[in-house]
């Protein structure tokens, strides 16, 4: 059973029993008792879905007590992430979420990449500058450094603007990029699948860096709303890139305020690229919703332009009845060693060959 399920089954079992108000007087004397309890994250969490916006200043203050253990703090920003979810406040969601921001600042690792991949998930402007200032330091863990580097890839459009590439992180993939280059030498649309973390990110990243194309598009579909939102925001990048002009910008800002049509969307989008070479890279793409539509949009959009490719990056194969398939397997032990001795390395950490070697035995 989740964590999720079991915040919210607990809240509710115990909502039946006792009723909100004497439930939410129990949670507040809990939480008073001690900061040592094992069932604190847990008790944050559900208190939180039962207390709505009333449980916003405790949750602030246990975020930022650094007498609080990790996981409370986290549950805490995780809860607080979840409350700008539901409000319909504009005022209480841009508090809160300037909260989440300032807790970017935090000396806790644990809890910084907690945080940032909140912001990332809330798709939040004002922390776009922290988050860049965080992966460049190498302050955030792997699994918030990779959700960070899709949500900034997302907003920051002006110029061709990739994820950044991990250092260790490409260590033992040269089979499946020269994979990459022989599917796109047969076939318009290639799909790069594998399990989350295991790196289809960073070497479709890797593809498209050392790849030569006229224009480059990276679109995570974790950040698009519906596939009118998906496409529209393929021609603004492409706009944005070809046109940085005030004039084509307008001109953009007045096509979009017009009724989504998908012909349109198509004929902007052939009109910018007819005489150019582009590699359009879609990015999580199992997160996208209505998934035939925007298949198809695809194959038409390949179809009328010989020199468009479309890379699409996932944890499944989609249901798309052209196209290539390369798949992203696990690392050998060998090549698990060298990224852990890369990893060490790239943090100025000692680590001598035989630990190395007993810790990459115990992932493998």
């Amino acid at each position: 059973m989740s964590g999720r399920a079991t915040d919210i089954e607990m809240a509710q079992s115990l909502l039946k029993e006792m009723g909100r108000e004497s439930l939410l007087a129990y949670f507040t004397r809990r939480l008073d008792v001690g900061k040592d309890l094992d069932s604190r994250p847990l008790l944050l969490a559900a208190f939180a879905r039962l207390a709505g916006s009333d449980s916003k200043q405790l949750l602030i203050s246990v975020a930022n007590d650094l007498a609080e253990s990790t996981r409370a703090r986290i549950a805490a920003a995780r809860a607080l992430g979840e409350l700008i979810k539901q409000s319909t406040d504009a005022g209480e969601r841009s508090e809160v979420t300037l909260i989440l921001v300032k807790l970017l600042e935090d000396n806790n690792r644990g809890l910084r990449s907690a945080v940032a991949t909140q912001l990332s998930g809330l798709q939040a402007p004002e922390a776009v500058g922290l988050l860049q200032q965080l992966i460049e330091g190498d302050k955030l863990d792997v699994l918030a450094r990779e959700e960070v580097q899709k949500f900034l890839a997302t907003v920051i459009t002006r110029s061709v603007n990739l994820p950044p590439i991990p250092i260790p992180s490409f260590i033992g993939r040269l089979q499946e990029l020269r994979a990459l280059h022989e599917a796109f030498s047969q076939s318009p649309i290639v799909t790069l699948a594998g399990m989350g973390g295991m790196g289809t990110t960073s070497l479709a990243a890797m593809f498209a860096r050392e790849s030569n194309y006229d224009v480059k598009l990276w679109r995570s579909c974790r950040y698009s709303l519906d596939p009118a939102d998906l496409a529209n925001n393929l021609v603004s990048q492409l706009t944005e890139q070809l046109h940085p002009s005030g004039a084509s910008q307008s001109e953009h800002k007045q096509i979009n305020s017009l009724r989504f049509d998908w012909g349109r969307i198509q004929n902007q989008i052939v009109d910018l690229l007819l005489d150019r070479s582009a590699l359009i890279v879609l990015d999580d793409y199992e997160e996208i919703r209505e998934e035939n539509e925007i298949g198809a949009f695809i194959e038409r959009l390949v179809a009328r332009l010989p020199r468009v490719y479309c890379l699409i990056v996932g944890r499944v194969v989609p249901r798309l009845p052209k196209g290539i398939v390369v798949r992203l397997e696990g690392l050998s032990l060998t090549d698990s060693f060298e990224v852990l001795r890369a990893a060490a390395d790239h943090r100025n950490i000692y680590l001598d060959s035989n630990a190395a070697q007993k810790i990459a035995q115990l992932a493998y």
